[in-house]
């Protein structure tokens, strides 16, 4: 099984700074990965099994293109890392980047499974991964608490509203 978790390479919130005329600055900030994609890594890591595939994959700007946004995907566990670089999305909206990402997701081929943080640390719509999941016509599960191997399928507890919702998914 070829699993898929999406990336998103962006500034630091920590280091943004807001500048007299309330305009926000980035020119300190440093990028990272987000940090809720950064657990989207370790959930799609620990649901591998042995011969299972771990695919990071991103899209966004030139920032995207550089050594250490590699270095920093890849070094969290998979096996490798596919990149749509397009300064087009510098300012793309959660459609603008799902397509890059499904069109990806296809080329990759063989992906079964797409694990994606709550939201992204800079913007956090929560939308990409929904979107993701309606362009690939696959069932979409978001506020997802964990995940467990279930026959024929996974067990997910998700939070819906005060209480957890617990669904088996094929």
């Amino acid at each position: 099984m070829t699993i898929a978790v999406l990336c998103k390479w962006c500034p630091d919130p920590a280091d943004l700074e807001i500048r007299g005329d309330g305009s926000v600055s980035m020119d300190r900030a440093k990028w990272s990965v987000s940090e809720y994609d950064r657990v989207a890594i370790e959930v799609a890591m620990s649901l591998a099994g042995a011969g299972d595939l771990v695919v990071a994959v991103a899209a966004g700007g030139g920032a995207l293109d550089t050594s250490m946004a590699r270095k920093s995907m890849l070094s969290r566990g998979p096996d490798a890392l596919y990149t749509v670089v397009d300064d087009r999305l510098v300012d793309g909206d959660a459609r603008q980047t799902a397509i890059a990402l499904v069109a990806a997701i296809k080329r990759i081929g063989d992906v079964e499974l797409v694990v994606c943080g709550a939201g992204s640390a800079d913007l956090y719509a929560q939308q990409v991964g929904i979107q993701v999941g309606e362009r690939l016509g696959w069932s979409t599960l978001n506020e997802v608490l964990a995940v467990r191997g279930a026959e024929g399928g996974w067990r997910v507890e998700r939070r819906v509203d005060a209480e957890i919702d617990t669904v088996e998914v094929p």
